[in-house]
């Protein structure tokens, strides 16, 4: 809940600012966290799997840091990225945690039934947030501009916070 109210107060600064982009993202991340939700609640395993991910995101993300640092500096030492990544790794034998990729959310999406929705979205909001050849050259402005677009993705947004509130509840 403290991820979908977070998100919720950057969908509603973005709308009130007329900022589609944090508009876009905002909602997209609201997605997701219903995606989450849903799937969390189909099953005490799927609880379970999602609580394991944080350790194999938490791992993927040190061996990210890690090969960055020596992509600039091949010889440079990570003893602090070592260490954090052996306590990750620690731990997971600590849980049991015998999965070694993350979760996809396109995979959950189609798992809740949510895959046409969370396809579109994504489509939708990737082209509004990062940078693509639409978004720096056509910059949503003038002929290439989608006014009703502001409203229609803070619309969903607050359809998904609707549904991790219900959801919540139902725990």
């Amino acid at each position: 809940m403290d991820a979908a109210i977070k998100n919720f107060n950057e969908l509603r600064r973005g709308y009130v600012a007329g900022n589609l982009n944090l508009i876009a993202w905002a909602s997209r991340n609201l997605l997701e966290l219903t995606v989450f939700m849903r799937y969390v609640l189909k099953s005490g395993a799927n609880a379970r799997r999602f609580g394991d991910d944080r350790l194999i995101d938490g791992c993927e993300l040190i061996i990210a840091l890690r090969d960055l640092e020596r992509f600039y500096d091949p010889n440079a030492p990570t003893p602090g990225l070592d260490d954090a990544l052996q306590r990750m790794k620690d731990q997971m034998i600590a849980e049991s945690v015998i999965a070694t990729r993350h979760l996809e959310t396109s995979a959950l999406a189609r798992e809740v039934g949510m895959e046409q929705e969370f396809r579109s979205m994504n489509r939708v909001s990737s082209k509004l947030v990062h940078p693509t050849a639409w978004s720096t050259l056509a910059e949503n402005a003038g002929r290439s501009s989608y006014p009703e677009a502001k409203d229609l993705l803070f619309g969903t947004g607050i359809a998904y916070l609707s549904q991790n509130r219900h959801g919540s509840q139902r725990l």
